[in-house]
Parts: C-alpha cells; structure tokens; sequence
C-alpha cells in the first residue's frame, strides 16, 4: 500500500486495514518514500498518528536523496529502454513493485479527480445559500452567474485568467495553443457531477497515466489496485454529493465514512509538494550545462525553460521536457 499520510492514501489504507481484520486476512503493509532534504514534503508526524491509530506492526519507509531524480539511476532504467513515458516520475513506483512483487499494491491516486470541486457542486451550493441567506445575496449571486453564465461567457472568463505567462516555456503559438485546451475543458465542464468526473476520468492524461501504471505493474509481476477510480467508488461519491455539494473533499468523506480517517489528517491545512524530490540537484546540473538541443523551438522557448528548470521550484510540466533533453544529449532519442 502505498502510503503518504495525505488524505487520500491514509483513506484507502484505513478502509483497507479494517476490511482486513474483518475478514481475517493479511493487514496492509504501508509503503512510504521520505525525503529528509526537502521539509515540504515532511508528513511523518501525520504518518505516525495514522500508523499508530489503525495499530500497523510493518511499516515499510525508506529516505531518498538524489535516488528518485528525473534522469537519475531509477529513472535511466525506465528512460534508456523506454523513452520518455508519462507522467514523467513513472519511474518512482518502480521500488514498492519490486517489495510487492508477486502480490498487489493498492494506491490512492485520483483523490483529486474524484473528491475535488466540481461546477456543478459550486453552483448548487451558491443556488442554496442564495435561497436561505439572504443576506449574502450580493456575493452569492455574482458566484452563481459565474458558474451559470453561458459558455462563450465562461471561456471569456477563464481565457482572461490566463496568458503566455502561465507556460512561459512554450512560444507564444503553443502557449495559446495549450491555453484554448485549458478553456475548453474547463468552460465546458457539465454541471452533472457524475457526467464531470466521468468526463475527466477519459481524458487522454489520465488515460494514458493509468495504462503506463498498470503496465509498469505488471513489468514486475504486481497487480495494481486504485480505488478512487472504481466506478462502484465514483457512483458511491455521487450519491453523498447532491446533499453535500460544495463541503469539500474532506467533509464528504467524513459523510461517507465516518470516523475512518483521523480528523488530523481530514482536515489538515497543510499539503505535501514533492516537485524538488524529483528536480533534484543532478537534473539542476545537467539544467545548467545544457546547451538548448533536441527541442522544437516552434514550440519550446529554450531560454525560458532553462530558466524554469534553474528555478526553485520547477514546474512539474517541464519534468518530460528534462528527460527528452538528456535523452538528446546521450544520442539515445526520446524514443529509446
């Protein structure tokens, strides 16, 4: 089980663990990366209360450096024979399969997918608020509209919250080209919550994502398990949400599941980033030495990405760009 101490992961290996001693089977063995380095990434206090709480003997932790780097050690086994897959830290599931193999790994990936805002919640719950608080008719009803207004509307809107800025790696054409992507899908969202996250289960991202998991499982004789993305779960989801449409992530699943997660991490205010446990000071290097080649500078802006790579914290959408540069510079080809 992979296990974070976020809500997501503690949710799954909970309900996991209880089902567990349930039916007297195997209780889960938590797998967890640390990264001692980087204090945002620090949940151990979190992970000890939720480990403590369902009473885990075996506790499988192990502390990373430079290990789990984009084109480091772990990730040239996959980067070499394989080429550039998505998403770009792939290669980081490789040492819990290789724990697990010949049994299962249970994840919770697509917490966000699933529990997080949706239009139609944002609308229902402003539609309500309107209806029984007066009072905050003024706020209310601007957030209302905002969510109701027509689509052209809408795509103005989002369209005017974004600019080349926001990928300012790209050339202005494949920034505005990214930008149309982003308000489509996000203007065009169905205010039917089922519809919106069945919608967003297919596209492409995760399609693929799930695929190269599923793949890199079996690679290592393991069967991947993820929950959150169960349509029994999304179904499950649905029906909690029209009565609790806008609560949060955290509130719907203390509805669903009462008391399953500890309220210390249900309603934590703090989230773990793990951008630098990847970017770390060996793709900072090769970032510095690089000499702009193997990118289509129709679409990439060599100056501005080696800017972003040089930045404290890169983004995360620059991640498979690094690993097709340093492919480049080896003479493997992005494509292995």
């Amino acid at each position: 089980m992979l296990f974070s101490g976020g809500v997501d992961s503690t949710l799954i290996l909970a309900v996991a663990t209880s089902v567990a001693r349930e039916y007297a089977l195997p209780l889960p063995i938590p797998f967890t990366r640390r990264f001692p380095a980087l204090p945002e990434t620090d949940e151990s206090a979190l992970q000890e209360l939720v480990i403590s709480r369902l009473g885990l003997d075996d506790w499988y932790r192990i502390d990373y450096a430079t290990e789990l780097d984009l084109i480091g050690d772990e990730a040239q086994r996959l980067l070499c024979v394989e080429g550039v897959l998505f998403p770009a830290p792939l290669y980081a599931w490789a040492p819990p399969l290789r724990f697990a193999r010949g049994g299962s790994v249970v994840t919770g990936e697509g917490g966000d997918e699933l529990f997080g805002p949706r239009r139609g919640g944002a609308a229902a719950y402003a539609a309500r608020t309107l209806l029984r608080q007066p009072r905050r008719a003024p706020r209310v009803a601007s957030y209302l509209w905002r969510e109701l207004t027509p689509r052209v509307l809408r795509r103005q809107r989002i369209r005017s919250e974004l600019n080349e800025a926001t990928f300012p790696w790209l050339t202005p054409t494949a920034s505005a080209a990214v930008i149309d992507r982003l308000v489509f899908e996000s203007a065009d969202e169905p205010l039917n919550r089922h519809r919106a996250i069945d919608r967003l289960f297919a596209r492409g991202a995760i399609r693929v994502g799930m695929h190269n998991y599923e793949w890199l499982s079996a690679v290592h004789d393991v069967q991947l398990v993820q929950p959150l993305f169960d349509s029994r779960m999304v179904a499950s989801v649905v029906a909690h949400a029209p009565r609790r449409a806008q609560v949060g992530r955290s509130r719907l699943i203390g509805a669903m599941l009462p008391g399953i997660v500890p309220d210390e991490v249900l309603y934590r205010t703090t989230k773990a980033t793990f951008n630098r446990a990847y970017f770390t000071a060996v793709s900072r290097d090769f970032a510095a030495s690089w000499d702009g080649s193997g990118m289509d500078e129709s679409i990439v802006n060599v100056d501005a990405l080696r800017t972003e790579w040089l930045s404290h914290t890169p983004s995360v959408m620059t991640f498979s760009l690094l690993q097709w540069a340093w492919l480049h510079a080896r003479g493997v080809g992005a494509h292995g």
